[in-house]
């Protein structure tokens, strides 16, 4: 219930600070296992995110199971005329859950326009990872410098990214201690969305020309 709560009104602050953000998201098309749910622009404590909202991207293994979600995401994200791109910060945001001989898997990808793509692969078990936590890890950083000059414009322009996530879980026969869990589905703040990547941008100087 209080889980509930925080999302609604999560949800809430974010309708109310939307007009308030220059960016937007367009053409998104979604495949895989997340054909149907949503990805948009929230706000968040002063920062503006990329965000996903899955119904589901849970891996989940008893004895003997191996699970597999997978999702591709092609988008653009739009900034209006007077607004640059800084810099898009990619992360992994989930949480697991672990048996005794467990493990599971969670791979993340991100490509924008022509720079080259920022990719990472973490493995989780019990022995390294506890038998339970967040998923919150770095994966890179692509910044306006390394955008086709039409991306780096301060007369508005949109840019397109592609996010591919993968997450696994595997747990043997014998393995009666518990489950084995890996989901995307909600991430670290409980906001119920993930965070996939950091956007930051900043107000054009006046006089600035297309490529500041």
């Amino acid at each position: 219930m209080f889980k509930k709560a925080l999302t609604a009104l999560s949800l809430s602050f974010i309708a109310a600070t939307a007009s308030a953000n220059p960016l937007h998201i367009s053409q998104p098309q979604l495949s895989g296992d997340c054909i149907g749910d949503d990805i948009r622009i929230v706000n968040e404590g002063g920062k503006t995110y990329i965000a996903a909202f899955f119904n589901d991207m849970t891996a989940n293994s008893t004895e003997g199971v191996y699970s597999k979600r997978r999702c591709t995401m092609n988008y653009k994200v739009n900034l209006p005329r007077g607004y640059r791109l800084d810099s898009f910060v990619f992360a992994v945001d989930g949480i697991y859950q672990l048996s005794e001989q467990g493990s599971g898997r969670v791979t993340v990808s991100h490509r924008v326009a022509n720079a080259p793509s920022v990719r990472n692969t973490r493995f989780l078990n019990k022995e390294e990872d506890g038998g339970a936590g967040d998923i919150n890890d770095y994966v890179g950083t692509i910044s306006r410098s390394q955008l086709s000059p039409q991306h780096q414009s301060c007369y508005g322009t949109s840019v397109p990214l592609t996010t591919s996530l993968y997450v696994s879980t595997t747990q043997p026969k014998t393995d009666r201690s518990g489950i084995t869990l890996v989901s995307l589905d909600e991430g670290v703040s409980d906001a119920g969305y993930v965070k996939l990547c950091r956007i930051q941008f900043s107000p054009c100087q006046q006089g600035a020309d297309s490529t500041l």
